[in-house]
């Protein structure tokens, strides 16, 4: 955890350098939950903790239960409260009398603008969630894990969709979240990386990812620097992704 703490401690000196240019933090997690990998109670506090010491603007989540039988808990609202942040949850899956879904947590300065949402394919309910934020779009989505063809067919959805609603303003895209692939990047010319290459699930790869969309507004968009939060392993089956980004 102390190599975690002086990490962010050189890197907010890093992007904190006087006025000029809009310089964000960008955050994805798969909380599986709240349970950790090995089993147990879901530990909601050293969730928060890991979120608070990132300090991020804005980070997209997903397997979030909301008031079914297997947490009994409105996760998304029980993370904001103790992170101090405000929350946005939409379903993509009904379970057990509740839900089960996506969502962000972010810092109300950032000025919410409008949310949308966008089912998408797989054998399991898939869907975004998207935000307008005074500077910038974030997504939080969670592709189909037992289908190649869903998750391409999903990130054509998102391409069409947000360049429809997004490429004549200039605030530039992000999507972030569980691509549930470690080859979902190749070939693909609408999406540049802003997150790290390192292994983000069980050693076995990069499946989690923040992205920026080709556009003008985009253009102006630089990564500082991407890590995966490597101690925070014992809470889920996912690493969280914080980023670095600085938008002119």
């Amino acid at each position: 955890m102390r190599r975690f703490i002086l990490s962010l401690a050189v890197l907010a000196v890093a992007v904190s350098c006087g006025p000029g240019p809009v310089e964000l933090r960008l955050a994805t997690y798969n909380l599986h939950h709240c349970e950790p990998p090995q089993g147990g109670d879901r530990n909601y506090e050293g969730i928060a903790a890991v979120v608070r010491l990132a300090g991020p603007d804005v980070i997209a989540l997903q397997e979030l239960d909301s008031c079914n039988a297997r947490s009994g808990e409105f996760q998304a609202k029980v993370l904001a409260d103790l992170c101090g942040m405000e929350y946005l949850y939409h379903r993509t899956i009904p379970f057990g009398g509740g839900s089960y879904g996506v969502g962000m947590l972010y810092k109300p300065s950032l000025g919410l603008v409008r949310t949308e949402f966008l089912p998408l394919p797989g054998e399991e309910p898939r869907g975004a969630l998207v935000a307008e934020f005074g500077n910038f779009v974030y997504v939080s989505t969670h592709f189909c894990y037992l289908s190649a063809e869903s998750r391409s067919g999903s990130m054509h959805i998102l391409e069409r969709w947000l360049a429809e609603h997004f490429n004549d303003t200039d605030k530039p895209v992000f999507l972030a979240g569980d691509l549930n692939s470690t080859t979902i990047l190749d070939g693909a010319r609408s999406w540049v990386p802003c997150s790290t290459d390192e292994s983000t699930f069980n050693g076995e790869g990069r499946i989690d990812y923040i992205l920026r969309m080709r556009s003008r507004a985009g253009d102006g968009v630089t990564l500082v620097h991407s890590m995966p939060l490597a101690d925070a392993g014992s809470l889920s089956d996912h690493l969280p992704v914080v980023s670095f980004v600085r938008i002119r």
